[in-house]
């Protein structure tokens, strides 16, 4: 597989990753519509959600998703599918915290 592949192959994973956890974040939302409401918790939950997920697929569009805004490698999987708005490797995210600089 050349490097394209590999990287278009990425890509295509992490497109549909981030499509799943809209689809799980939406199953979970509560049923009653004034819960829609932006004042409502759900509806700032929903908004915060959206904005990221908007960033993530921007990132993706780019290019950019799935890598390290740090140091430029690739972000490990299992920590993008336990938070897909991550956008350190654990590396540089350790780096981070110990440092006080940023929470993400």
């Amino acid at each position: 597989m050349t490097m394209t592949q590999s990287f278009n192959l990425r890509q295509t994973v992490l497109r549909e990753m981030l499509e799943c956890k809209l689809a799980q974040a939406e199953a979970q939302k509560p049923s009653l519509p004034e819960l829609d409401h932006p004042q409502s918790y759900w509806g700032h939950m929903k908004h915060g959600l959206l904005f990221y997920l908007q960033l993530a697929q921007q990132r993706l569009a780019r290019g950019e998703y799935g890598y390290c805004y740090d140091c430029n490698e690739e972000i490990e999987e299992d920590r993008l599918d336990e938070y897909f708005m991550y956008i350190r490797c654990k590396g540089c995210q350790k780096l981070h915290k110990s440092q006080g600089i940023s929470p993400n």
